[in-house]
Parts: C-alpha cells; structure tokens; sequence
C-alpha cells in the first residue's frame, strides 16, 4: 500500500484510518467466502483499496472460518489517540478453541500511515481474554461482539461498547452483558449489575448500543415488562460518572416508564414490541445534553400490525424528558402505517453540519423500515430521515429507489435493514439486492433533494467474488 504520511496527521476526523487528512470508509461484507466475512477499506486520499479479513498476516487477526462473520458490527474510534482512526470489530459468530461454536469476538485494528493493520498489532478479544479485563469464560452462542460502539468523551477520552446478548446468567439463557472499556478499566454490566432487574431469559442486554460524547446506551429488545415477553426496554449512562464500581445509570427506559417529570411514555410496552431493537445517541443542544431514539420496530400502530414506531427522549444526567413518538401516522411523514412495515427497524443520527455545534435545523434522525412496500414492490424498504430534535416534524425525506437510490424499486431489498453513517454521508446497503453500498450527502438530504455521491463497486461493476451481505454496515 503506498504511504501516506510519515506519521499520522490527525486532522482527517474520525474516519481518517492513513492520516493523509481524507475521509476514509470501510465497508463490510459479513456474509462472504461462505460467511467467514471480510471488510473492504477504500482510502479515498491516495485511491488505494484494501482488503481485510482474519487470514490477514499482517493484521495479527484470528484466523478466518466459514460462518463467523467477521464485519456484522463495526465503529470507529482513535483509541490509541495517535491521529490515526482505528476500527473497532465485531465477529460475533467467531468459534474459540474449546470446541463450542458461536463464542464471539472483536478486533480493534489500529490505523497508521501505512493503513489498517499496518503498524501496531491488532487487539484481539474475547471472553476468555483475562489479561484485557473481560474475565468471563466464552460460551457457546453468547455472540459477544453482535453490537459494538465507541466515541469520546467531553474530556477527549475515547471508550468502547461491546455487547454480549447471549451471555446466561444464573441458568437464564440469553440474559445478555455488555462491556464498557474506557481508559485501562473494563466495566462488565449485566441486569442486577448496574443495570436495572435481575438476570431475566431472553434479555439481550447488549443486542443494540449507541455511544455519545456525554451519554451511551444500551438496548434490552427481549426485556419482559410484566407478563409481556420481548416487549423491551433501554438503559441510558453517563460516559464518565460512576455510581459504586460502574458506570452511572442515568435513565431506565421502556414504554411503561415516565420521563423525570411524571410523564408517560407513549403507548403500552406489548408482547413483542422489541422496544428498543435500535438505538442512537448524539450530542444535542444545552451542557452535557444527550437526544435518544429508540426504535420499537414491531409496535402495532392504528392497529396495523408491526407498523413500528420511533420514541425520542432528551437526556441530562439528572433528567430524562420524553418528546413525542413518530411513526408513519404523525404529520409530516410520508406514507402510512403499514403491516410488517417495520419503521424503526433501525436508527441512526447525525450532526450534518460537524464540526459546526449542533442545532435543530442541523440534527438529522434517520428511521429504516425495511417491510415498508414502495411502488408496487414488497417488502422494497425504504428510510425516513427529518430533523430529529422538533416536536413538529415539518416534513421528512425518503431514501429509497424512487429517491435517491437508481432504479426501480425491488421487491425483497429492504431498504432500511442495512443503514450506517459516517459525518458526510448516510451508508445504504443493498446486501439482499445488488450487494452494493451508496453513499447519500447528508448535505443533499438536509435540502430534501437526497442523491448519492459514492457507490461501492461502481455502477455498471459487479460485486467482489464471493460477496454477501456487502454493505451490511459501513464506518
């Protein structure tokens, strides 16, 4: 790979893997050379692209096997703040050593001049990694690693997320943990463990995370409200207080909770609401201010089933204030409520004017709903992206085929499924369509005219032999 930069610039932002001051991407294809996965680097400043998997030498990674999908989750963060952007890993269906399968692991491979991989050797993690702080022992099917997360906090101190939803705790399968690195400290939290409840089957703590300079969050989609499996739930901390040994909670969360000042939630958690299946946490406006999205995919609205339904709140470390829920009913959005439409199968926002602080006008939330029917084509998928903070919603934008996307829409693609972001552009994966990943301008979608400036591989070229799910997250 040419070099560029004898050391690591750091004026690139967080998606500068080379320091050559370019944004860089790296996308993933989980689901290739029979599941073993691999990831796809494009340096856009020197125009080279590299290929990385776990048979990678020179990336110090554990070696590739069919199935372990190496690339279902990713984050970037400096870690090792040198100014090189490092590449946080998941690989959730990973098989350690000890003849079980589906333990899960996670790399963080360090950028450098060269790229990733190229200078120091990669950290490679798991539950059996005493000597990283995780102290646990690796079981079977606890996919450590099927999320992961990482930012800064307001001092500059990078931490990372990891998420187990498969951990068992005390004969409960599927309770799920989650870890939290900052600094050399290694935080395990599971429900009874600075988490609100006790361990509960199917749980999933950690099955989704987001992480924010003030706050992160973790999502519980299968947590039992009452007598109501998988209606779900979502805990909100602070980045840097503690409360005892932990991270501090700072909000308990679920369609049966009230924000901080006595008001209800919207709606009744439901048997199998999977209130918050998606999650997304920003810096917003005020000090130490934090806005939420909670994704509740599968929430019956108007009485059509599985319509889904998006619920914001605004955080503080003292308090928890809930804004009013969307879904495709509430004015503004376009089209309606539809059976399996699945809105808010996933979330994501963006600052679209960084490093500009953020405002209402500038704050862009971003909701997939994959089930959603477009021009005639099931299940095509589609995105609604509108300015996440408003109590009104003026009006929202679609992503999809009849958009921003070229062609016709497709039956199957579900648009929506496989949604990423970076600080320029909104990732679309299309990994069960075209196997392709196109980058939207945030730029273009805050003006309500979406159009894509990169695509991956470019038009008119196929995919990478071997691909599949390409594009299923991109950083």
């Amino acid at each position: 790979m040419a070099i560029a930069a004898a050391t690591c610039a750091g004026t690139g932002g967080a998606y500068d893997f080379n320091g050559d001051r370019h944004r860089d991407i790296a996308i993933a294809d989980p689901g290739a050379n029979d599941g073993a996965g691999r990831i796809i680097v494009q340096y856009e400043g020197i125009n080279v692209t590299q290929t990385i998997d776990q048979n990678a030498a020179s990336n110090n990674l554990w070696g590739a096997e069919a199935g372990d999908q190496f690339g279902y989750s990713m984050d970037v963060v400096d870690w090792n703040s040198d100014g090189c952007t490092d590449l946080l890993v998941g690989v959730p269906y990973e098989d350690l050593a000890n003849g079980g399968r589906d333990h899960g692991m996670v790399h963080l491979i360090y950028g450098s001049p060269d790229g990733l991989g190229k200078g120091k050797a990669s950290e490679n993690w798991s539950q059996d990694s005493d000597a990283a702080g995780f102290g646990d022992a690796a079981e079977n099917r606890d996919h450590f690693g099927y999320a992961v997360a990482a930012s800064r906090t307001a001092a500059n101190q990078p931490y990372l997320l990891i998420g187990v939803p498969g951990e068992d705790h005390f004969g409960h399968w599927d309770a799920g943990l989650v870890h939290v690195l900052r600094g050399t400290a290694n935080y395990a939290m599971w429900s009874g463990n600075g988490i609100p409840g006790a361990a509960a089957l199917n749980d999933q703590v950690g099955y989704s995370l987001d992480a924010a300079t003030h706050h992160f969050v973790l999502g519980r989609p299968g947590d039992t409200i009452g007598d109501r499996p998988f209606a779900g739930s979502a805990q909100v901390f602070s980045s840097t207080a503690m409360s005892g040994s932990l991270p501090k909670l700072v909000a308990d969360l679920s369609q049966d909770s009230k924000d901080s000042a006595g008001r209800e939630v919207d709606g009744v958690a439901g048997r199998g609401d999977q209130w918050g299946k998606s999650v997304a946490i920003i810096q917003y406006t005020g000090t130490a201010t934090s806005l939420l999205a909670i994704g509740v995919p599968n929430e019956d609205v108007n009485n059509v089933q599985d319509a889904g339904m998006v619920q914001r709140f605004v955080i503080t470390d003292t308090t928890s204030t809930v804004l009013s829920p969307v879904t495709e009913a509430t004015a503004g959005i376009g089209g309606d409520p539809e059976r399996g439409g699945y809105f808010g199968f996933s979330v994501r926002m963006v600052n679209h004017a960084e490093p500009t602080p953020v405002t209402d006008d500038t704050l862009l939330l971003a909701v997939g709903a994959p089930g959603k029917d477009v021009g005639g084509a099931r299940d095509a998928g589609t995105i609604r992206v509108f300015r996440g903070g408003l109590t009104s919603i003026p009006s929202d934008v679609g992503v999809d085929r009849n958009t921003a996307l070229p062609g016709e829409p497709r039956a199957g693609e579900m648009i929506g499924m496989a949604m990423s972001m970076s600080g320029a552009r909104l990732h679309v994966g299309t990994p069960t369509g075209e196997d392709k990943l196109y980058g939207v301008l945030w730029s273009t979608v805050a003006v309500g005219t979406p159009d894509y400036d990169y695509v991956f591989p470019n038009d008119g070229t196929s995919a990478p032999a071997g691909s599949a799910l390409l594009g299923w997250t991109a950083s």
